[in-house]
């Protein structure tokens, strides 16, 4: 919506509004919005941003066995190994027919685990569950 004069602000992560402002040479039509509430420019988004998006990431069913969770873990983790060094097989990273981030963000090079005591949302769970809260009725104008 701000690329096409609909919104005033947006909350994206940088490769997704790299993409949709048209491009690294059109960012400096757009300011970066700081939580100590300065702004900056769109190049400055590493000391200015509101969160850190998590990665994509792969879910699995809670009902699957520790065995088949780890045979999916070893699948994927295989596949990324063999596409990665033999992209003339396949590309399970970058775009596709000329879509971006099909099965991962173009950006993405490899796929890590993630062990079980770590939770990859934890930083990213307290911003989520604030924005979701709604405005009391009695308080909108």
């Amino acid at each position: 919506c701000l690329s096409s004069g609909e919104g005033d602000v947006a909350f994206l992560d940088y490769d997704s509004a790299v993409r949709q402002v048209g491009g690294e040479d059109k960012s400096g039509e757009y300011e970066l919005l700081c939580k100590d509430g300065g702004r900056k420019a769109f190049k400055d988004y590493a000391s200015c941003n509101q969160a850190v998006v998590p990665p994509r990431v792969l879910l699995s069913s809670k009902d699957l066995s520790p065995v088949e969770k780890d045979d999916i873990l070893f699948t994927m983790l295989s596949a990324a190994d063999l596409y990665h060094k033999h992209p003339e097989y396949f590309s399970l990273f970058g775009s596709y027919q000329g879509h971006d981030n099909v099965l991962f963000s173009n950006s993405a090079s490899g796929l890590e685990t993630v062990h079980a005591e770590t939770n990859p949302l934890k930083d990213f769970t307290p911003i989520h569950d604030e924005l979701k809260v709604c405005t009391p009725e009695e308080s909108k104008p």
